[in-house]
């Protein structure tokens, strides 16, 4: 066999190999089927006041329980950002969007605290110069409402507190919203308990 065939075929194995894997690379797909739009939203991500490399994490836009978006880099201006394309429509104007981290190299899944976007069709969060900031240090454990690491009774306890209390006892809201509607209600501490008897 030649030295140019032999080059030849193995810049084709690594062109598939690498193929492969980024092919492997993506933790989430998005639902695009039956939306007809979408939101745009600019972001990049840190790690408290650390820049974090978008190559050690997948970003992901979800309603409710439904993926509608997952992060990409794109060159736009001269510039480089991270960018999520949301799918929807117009009947989800203003639900909340809630955001999750794949950490590749931990394999695992962490929710992102700190952001409040809701989704807007056809609408813009950030700019490529300008992006939303996702800071990767403030995440959460969906039902952990008191913030303890772990979910137990005393999270649905301290949610219906909250409800009785007219929102003064302190809760983790993001964790408590476990149904991604933006408020607390009962039915987010019944998915607490039925979150604990399932597992």
């Amino acid at each position: 066999m030649n030295t140019k065939y032999k080059k030849y075929l193995l810049s084709l194995v690594l062109a598939l190999w690498a193929s492969a894997l980024s092919a492997q690379a993506q933790h989430w797909t998005p639902n695009t089927d039956g939306y007809s739009s979408h939101m745009t939203v600019y972001y990049t991500l840190m790690q408290g006041d650390t820049p974090a490399s978008a190559d050690n994490y997948e970003i992901a836009a979800f309603i409710g329980d439904e993926c509608l978006g997952v992060g990409q880099t794109i060159t736009a201006g001269g510039n480089t950002a991270q960018r999520i394309l949301i799918a929807g429509d117009a009947s989800m104007n203003g639900k909340k969007i809630k955001f999750k981290q794949f950490v590749k190299a931990t394999q695992e899944e962490k929710d992102i605290s700190g952001l409040d976007i809701t989704y807007t069709n056809e609408g813009q969060q950030g700019e490529p110069s300008n992006p939303v900031v996702f800071d990767l240090s403030k995440t959460f454990i969906p039902g952990d409402a008191t913030g303890d690491g772990k979910v137990s009774i005393a999270d649905a306890v301290a949610i219906i507190d909250y409800i009785l209390n007219d929102g003064s006892t302190p809760l983790v809201f993001e964790a408590a919203d476990m149904n991604g509607d933006g408020k607390i209600s009962i039915a987010d501490a019944v998915a607490v308990i039925d979150f604990i008897l399932a597992n």
